[in-house]
């Protein structure tokens, strides 16, 4: 049995999504997943999943709901996890390699360790990890807003990796390659300045200033339009550079970044 939340909810034994739990034992079961063997509180667990929509019986509620989960996932015999009752508390129990937010973690882990040695390798790392990726974190399930803030800063931990490899990739003069996959990312993140960032260096070093410059402008445009802010002082300063043509300038910014 797999459990995969970075993306839709799925369980993996006969392939299930999150379409095939109802919604609250969806709800139930993420949350179980993204506090993946760590006691979580019953005032905790029922809070999130059933929220201002409180049953009557709260604390019975709960228990029939692990009940069924229990049944649905049969995670005492799946060899890969099975949920444990303690006092006032839940936890789910799974194996490492059974759970790809703790795979991805894994591989991030080895990737950061390898980079200053064998970049390459790092890069391997981190593409490795960031394949677990199917999407934002649970975005197909109901979560109350603690669990929900949980999943966000998944999806920040994804980008975090994803400008590490990047950056990686930039050390090894890959620019030409980085620009197709910059300039979708650039969509994907339209606040994210230093994707923006990333593309800018890439344009200019594969002698595409005015790309260059005009993604300074994209970039720009949407930032003061949609949130009603300038760019910041790092792209500024990259626009400036990229102006005065300053080469050695340009390497030893991306560098630093």
């Amino acid at each position: 049995m797999e459990f995969r939340i970075l993306g839709p909810l799925e369980v993996q034994v006969v392939r299930r999504v999150q379409g095939d739990f109802p919604p609250r034992l969806a709800t139930l079961l993420s949350g179980l997943l993204l506090n993946a063997n760590r006691i979580v509180l019953t005032e905790e667990l029922i809070d999130q999943v059933w929220g201002d929509a409180m049953p009557a019986k709260p604390m019975v509620a709960l228990q029939m709901a692990v009940s069924r989960l229990r049944r649905m996932l049969r995670c005492e015999t799946s060899g890969g996890a099975r949920i444990i009752t303690r006092q006032s508390a839940y936890l789910l129990s799974v194996e490492p390699d059974r759970l790809d937010l703790a795979s991805f973690d894994r591989l991030v882990r080895q990737a950061r360790l390898a980079a200053a040695d064998d970049p390459e390798a790092a890069v391997m790392l981190y593409r490795q990890g960031l394949g677990y990726w199917r999407g934002p974190a649970l975005a197909d399930v109901s979560l109350g807003s603690a669990w929900r803030a949980m999943a966000r800063r998944l999806d920040e931990r994804r980008l975090r990796a994803l400008h590490d490899r990047i950056e990686l990739d930039m050390s090894l003069n890959r620019h030409s390659g980085l620009v197709p996959e910059l300039t979708s990312l650039t969509g994907v993140y339209p606040f994210d300045e230093r994707m923006y960032h990333h593309l800018m260096i890439a344009l200019y070093a594969t002698g595409r200033r005015a790309e260059a410059l005009q993604t300074y402008g994209k970039a720009r445009s949407v930032l003061v339009s949609d949130l009603g802010i300038e760019p910041g002082e790092k792209l500024r300063t990259l626009q400036r550079i990229i102006l005065s043509n300053e080469h050695a300038t340009i390497r030893a910014h991306q560098l630093i970044e």
